[in-house]
């Protein structure tokens, strides 16, 4: 997503400077606006590969597919009626 709004960014503050005053066109605010994704890309990932605040978060739950979750549901829902099994 930090991608998607470095193309943004870039694509409004340098490409469409037309649209802001005339003190702005073509000066270095308007690049650094359109560049300050780049490290904020660059930042989350290393935060997120090398952090351990992300690791196993699965694990900690037991992950069910869908079927169990549908029969697990069924169970709960028509639970075995003695009545009619067979001996």
């Amino acid at each position: 997503m930090c991608y998607g709004l470095f193309i943004a960014t870039g694509s409004f503050f340098l490409g469409q400077q037309q649209v802001f005053p005339a003190f702005l066109r073509g000066s270095i605010f308007l690049t650094l606006a359109a560049l300050l994704p780049l490290p904020l890309l660059i930042y989350w990932f290393l935060r997120v590969r090398f952090s351990k605040a992300y690791k196993n978060q699965l694990s900690a739950t037991r992950y069910r597919s869908p079927l169990e979750n549908v029969i697990n549901r069924r169970k709960e829902y028509f639970p075995p009626d003695d009545r009619h099994s067979f001996p």
